[in-house]
């Protein structure tokens, strides 16, 4: 088919659009790894409370200031863990914006590309049927040559 290349009036945004698209990916990724190295933080800190809780109850039998030093120490991992559900919360958060952001990125990036895509055809669709029709007038003359001069 010769003719008109297709251009898509929109491809800059549509380039754009992609841009954002696989930015707000990437952005995504960051979140979530965030989320899961606070999840892990969360997971060491609350181990290291178990085991000051153990390690408290052994004290108790003991001398009172092991008692009094593991229980600060234990109060103070609490407040620790506090700290990062609080942190984790906020990156699940953060997680769960960056998601909705991708979402609509992606489908502001899949309209335009539907437009695109549509025009594509559009585009394709006339020019077979201008290469259709140019061969239905080629034929038609060569017809009627044909037979105007089988006539004379």
């Amino acid at each position: 088919m010769a003719g008109k290349k297709f251009q898509f009036s929109l491809q800059s945004v549509l380039k754009l659009r992609r841009h954002e698209s696989d930015t707000a990916r990437q952005a995504l990724a960051r979140t979530m790894e965030a989320r899961k190295t606070q999840e892990e933080r969360l997971a060491e800190i609350e181990a290291r409370l178990h085991e000051a809780a153990e390690r408290e109850l052994q004290a108790r039998r003991t001398a009172p200031q092991d008692f009094r030093r593991l229980a600060a120490y234990r109060l103070e991992l609490q407040q620790a863990r506090d700290r990062e559900r609080r942190s984790l919360e906020q990156k699940r958060l953060e997680e769960e914006r960056a998601r909705h952001r991708l979402l609509a990125r992606r489908r502001a990036e899949e309209t335009l590309q539907t437009l695109h895509d549509e025009q594509k055809m559009q585009h394709e669709q006339a020019l077979q049927r201008a290469e259709t029709d140019l061969l239905d007038e080629q034929a038609l003359m060569t017809h009627l040559r044909t037979h105007s001069s089988a006539g004379s």
